[in-house]
């Protein structure tokens, strides 16, 4: 069974984020189905708080992020930031998500399939095979992050990514977030250095994950039998994950 770690806490963090329990971590996961598990009693024990999972990579997602909100030009100097902090960079987080929540979902949305029509046939298998079974790509311990926000693609704000010009930056990550959250009922779980993940709320009929198709279509080139099959597993499935990566072949190293 799935174990909830309260993380340590260095003297420079305040006894309050202590007594909220600001992070913790999930360990002796043997499914995705137990980390979801996990996600949900989280949520049951904090419901005044957003729960983020830190997925795939947690070292590259949090240098990466930094990065990200150095270029919002919000951020103090890099020498400044503790890499190790966990909770870096929560004291930024208004400032952050007010700039979030000022996307422009139909613009951003529009701008993201310049970044993917390269994608290759290994690119597609990439796909398919986080879809089919996400845990090779996850840490065997994953950070929880979590902030008195609401459960929503503002939840984002908690650790934003989307760094390199030729990934999804963060306002076109929220635009997808946002998407699938409101359009389709879908919940945002985490992401990482590569991917986001997100989980159903209810269950998904055969019209209703041909429509989740073909609004990806309209970001990702997706061939027609890899639409199919990523269809099949919408149905199936209780997650979704997307990359929002230049280069998805990357990741069946993990699967090799």
């Amino acid at each position: 069974m799935p174990h909830i770690n309260l993380c340590a806490v260095n003297n420079a963090q305040s006894q309050a984020m202590q007594n909220l329990t600001g992070y913790v971590r999930i360990e002796q996961f043997s499914s995705i189905a137990e980390i979801i598990q996990t996600y949900q009693q989280l949520k049951a024990q904090h419901p005044t708080q957003a729960v983020l999972l830190i997925l795939d990579d947690q070292n590259q997602c949090d240098y990466t992020s930094w990065h990200c909100i150095e270029c919002l030009e919000l951020a103090e100097s890099e020498a400044e930031v503790d890499y190790a902090d966990p909770n870096y960079p929560l004291h930024l987080l208004p400032a952050i998500r007010h700039l979030l929540q000022q996307t422009d979902i139909a613009s951003q949305w529009a701008s993201m399939a310049e970044k993917t029509e390269h994608y290759s046939a290994a690119d597609w298998k990439s796909f398919l095979a986080v879809n089919h079974n996400p845990l090779p790509t996850l840490k065997k311990s994953l950070l929880v992050r979590m902030a008195d926000l609401p459960n929503t693609a503002e939840k984002l704000a908690i650790t934003p990514n989307g760094y390199f010009t030729c990934d999804f930056n963060p306002f076109e990550n929220y635009a997808i977030i946002e998407s699938l959250t409101t359009e389709f009922g879908y919940e945002f779980l985490g992401l990482g250095a590569a991917l986001l993940g997100f989980i159903k709320t209810e269950r998904f009929s055969n019209d209703k994950a041909k429509e989740v198709i073909q609004r990806l279509k309209q970001i990702y080139p997706l061939p027609e039998d890899i639409a199919a099959q990523m269809q099949e597993l919408i149905i199936q499935q209780d997650y979704l994950f997307l990359f929002y990566t230049e280069s998805p072949e990357d990741y069946l190293y993990f699967y090799s």
